[in-house]
């Protein structure tokens, strides 16, 4: 009888527990965008996409740009995401071979590569990573990062930014 109230329990124990796992989001240029981006073998090809799959993703997670590839932009777009923060960060970075360049961000005609502006009112969001990336710019578009209307807990790390306006 105790092995079986026992058995039980850890039934039980594990029927209400929740794990979770951070989840790495793949994008590289060779890639497509209606792949599901979950590993290195089906990544996401845009940096659009990979900015539309962090808005939703859960913090902790993490978009991953291969090492040797060229993103361009063009699109201005928001980055916000009030799941992630400073206990929980959710990360842009690089996955791949070291003997590789970084990733590059390439903005063109643009507000910012990496534009972390919470628009309207001042909604607190942050926790975000910038690691081993390359923001480059055509001269056009402003700036490498924005930070506007309380971003908090950000952490840049080895980032190249140049040709940028300001």
């Amino acid at each position: 009888m105790k092995n079986l109230t026992t058995l039980l329990s850890l039934l039980l124990l594990i029927s209400f527990s929740s794990v979770s796992y951070a989840q790495n989001y793949y994008v590289c240029d060779d890639g497509d965008d209606a792949n599901n981006g979950l590993s290195e073998n089906s990544p996401f090809l845009t940096h659009e996409k990979a900015i539309s799959k962090f808005s939703t993703m859960n913090g902790g997670d993490s978009v991953l740009y291969c090492r040797g590839g060229v993103f361009p932009t063009s699109k201005n777009n928001w980055i916000i995401n009030n799941k992630c923060n400073a206990s929980s960060r959710c990360t842009f970075a690089d996955y791949g071979d070291i003997n590789k360049a970084k990733p590059v961000i390439y903005a063109t005609n643009m507000k910012a590569a990496f534009n972390f502006e919470d628009g309207g009112n001042a909604d607190k969001d942050g926790g975000y990573t910038l690691r081993n990336l390359a923001l480059k710019s055509d001269k056009k578009s402003t700036h490498g990062i924005i930070m506007y209307n309380d971003v908090d807990d950000v952490l840049i790390e080895n980032l190249h930014i140049e040709g940028f306006s300001i």
